[in-house]
């Protein structure tokens, strides 16, 4: 297997000394599960996958890696869709990228990826808080490049991490895409850290949905979505 690709811009290492890139491998599993649980959880103290299934945090970090480890392109959930910036060898970040409708709808994708591992009847189980989070999706367009599971770890916060790593995956996204004209971003709506981030990074909100439902609270981290999008 060649090793991952490692890039450092230059403007990035002014801001940000020993800070490089590289794609997410199967060997990256266990801080990329982290990564997408954190994200799912949006400073709240429970993943959505965990309110919605009625599953334990150990059970959603398993059921996470578990669709990780398939390295299924399409959405999040895998591994080889994340780009990584690394201080030194070490991982201390991670968002995921992917050109929506490459490989089907996003949540077709994910979708299916969650009924083979949870099973028919644990899905139909949750269709109720499904339908209710589905209040607030906003739909994503396809032939746009989505970023997702924005991760950073907490002792580097504050380093612009975020930005960075947009920024490296707009670029690579110029070069192997060139049809690719837009990006966006879904996030929570009081998601503070990521709109100051994503406003940093030249971002705007497109759209957004919000419910006044308070049974929402039990199953979404939030009270809504925010689209942000900006031109590659």
């Amino acid at each position: 297997m060649n090793p991952p690709t490692i890039y450092t811009p230059a403007s990035d290492t002014q801001v940000n000394p020993g800070l490089s890139f590289r794609r997410g491998t199967l060997q990256d599993v266990d801080f990329i599960t982290q990564a997408v649980l954190e994200a799912e959880r949006s400073g709240t103290p429970r993943a959505m996958y965990e309110s919605v299934f009625g599953l334990s945090e150990p059970e959603v970090r398993a059921l996470v890696r578990a669709i990780l480890d398939q390295d299924i392109p399409g959405c999040e959930l895998c591994c080889g869709s994340f780009v990584l910036a690394c201080d030194g060898p070490t991982p201390v970040g991670a968002l995921a990228t992917w050109v929506e409708g490459e490989e089907g709808p996003s949540s077709l994708v994910r979708a299916t990826l969650l009924v083979e591992q949870l099973g028919a009847s644990r899905w139909a189980q949750a269709q109720a808080p499904l339908r209710l989070v589905a209040e607030v999706d906003i739909a994503r367009e396809a032939g746009a490049l989505q970023i997702e599971s924005i991760f950073v770890v907490a002792e580097q916060r504050g380093r612009r991490i975020t930005e960075a790593m947009i920024a490296y995956a707009l670029a690579k996204h110029r070069h192997t895409h060139p049809s690719v004209r837009r990006a966006q971003v879904l996030t929570v709506l009081e998601n503070v850290a990521s709109a100051n981030a994503l406003r940093h990074a030249g971002f705007t909100v497109k759209s957004r949905a919000s419910s006044q439902n308070p049974d929402l609270g039990r199953w979404f981290p939030g009270s809504g979505r925010l689209l942000w999008e900006r031109d590659l």
